[in-house]
């Protein structure tokens, strides 16, 4: 049922979702967000349950005290939420269970207000409380199952009292007053359900644009700061090789000069596109500043991955590169290459980065178009 109620939802353009990975992806950053608020509202709910019992005193002193144990089960049902949620229980869980706590405590207000006198008149303005906490706990979920509960609500006391239950309560005023209210439930979880699809779209594009270099599309030095520790301690951990290189644009400047800076641009989105294509995909691809870019290649021995290193240069220096407008030019990169079998567990990554820019410097120096390794004579 709840499959066929995503479905519907989609067809008709009311459930905009993602990609199934992105889905999950967004589920669980609308979970983490509103955990807090939801854990919050819902303690601050407890309270407000049990303080109503001077609404119960209010209409019918005589049986008030009568109807105290039942407002306190509503409290202590209504408080199994939050701390399910301060427990960890699993996201996928926590629909069912609060549609589970929702219902059964609306099951309980009906039979309470039969203990008191007045209180099927006077208390049926209190159902739409509980639409109220579906709109707030419903926050953590998808939009079908918060919907499926929000009408579960509004239908749950036709059939107890159907079903014997609370037998004076006149329906017809019931769903007069439930139904417009179980509709505006209904349009406030989708307007929020949107909005923090919105707020997760903007999210992931200021991620992408905070760690992606929007020239050539690899990643930039922020990322490389974050990601490139993370690949060196794993390497020292498991004992595996590692290395990296630093690459620099030949005559870059003269580039800029005689071509100008579009087509210094496109040289550089150009060397970026080459050098992705002979990279496997766990190794860390950056630009590094300007004409300059790094490597990392974990579980890499420097001898590979100078071999790979010769292999970039070659594809670049080999290849014209396309400027547009009918003209094309050839360029040369140098690349210095540092790494280890076993990484020692003195040598960061700033340590790494300085042999490998050091060996840079040496191609340079050397004549450039050539890649020079720590320890190794220069390869022509």
């Amino acid at each position: 049922m709840l499959r066929k109620l995503k479905s519907i939802l989609q067809q008709i353009g009311v459930d905009d979702r993602f990609d199934t990975a992105t889905e999950e992806s967004y589920l669980d950053f609308k979970f983490n967000d509103s955990r807090g608020v939801v854990i919050s509202v819902t303690i601050a709910t407890f309270f407000l349950i049990i303080g109503l019992w001077v609404w119960d005193w209010t209409i019918d002193p005589p049986h008030a005290m009568d109807a105290l144990p039942t407002r306190i089960l509503l409290g202590v049902i209504e408080i199994l939420y939050p701390i399910a949620l301060a427990a960890g229980v699993r996201r996928a869980v926590l629909p069912w269970l609060l549609a589970l706590i929702v219902l059964s405590m609306e099951t309980l207000f009906l039979y309470h207000l039969t203990l008191l006198e007045g209180g099927l008149v006077y208390g049926v303005s209190g159902f739409m409380f509980w639409f109220m906490i579906s709109v707030f706990t419903g926050l953590s979920f998808n939009l079908a199952p918060t919907l499926l509960t929000v009408v579960a609500i509004a239908v749950l006391p036709n059939i107890l009292v159907r079903l014997g239950l609370a037998p004076q309560l006149e329906l017809p005023l019931y769903n007069a007053l439930v139904w417009p209210t179980c509709l505006i439930a209904m349009f406030g979880n989708l307007a929020l359900d949107r909005l923090y699809r919105r707020l997760f779209r903007y999210r992931r594009s200021i991620e992408h644009t905070a760690r992606i270099d929007t020239l050539t599309g690899i990643a930039n030095r922020f990322h490389f700061s974050e990601a490139a520790p993370v690949l060196l301690e794993l390497c020292r951990r498991h004992e595996h090789p590692i290395s990296a290189f630093m690459v620099d644009i030949d005559h870059f400047k003269q580039i800029n000069d005689r071509y100008g800076h579009p087509e210094g641009d496109e040289v550089i989105r150009l060397v970026a596109d080459s050098m992705r294509t002979k990279l496997r995909n766990t190794d860390l691809l950056a630009r590094y500043g300007g004409e300059e870019f790094v490597v990392i290649l974990p579980e890499t021995p420097p001898h590979a991955a100078v071999g790979v290193a010769e292999s970039v240069r070659r594809t670049i220096a080999e290849k014209a590169l396309a400027l547009g407008a009918g003209r094309s030019i050839r360029i040369t990169i140098s690349i210095g290459v540092a790494g280890y079998d076993l990484l020692p567990d003195d040598i960061g990554l700033e340590e790494l980065l300085k042999q490998a820019d050091t060996r840079l410097y040496e191609a340079k120096e050397g004549g450039r178009n050539r890649v020079v390794a720590a320890l190794r004579a220069p390869l022509p």
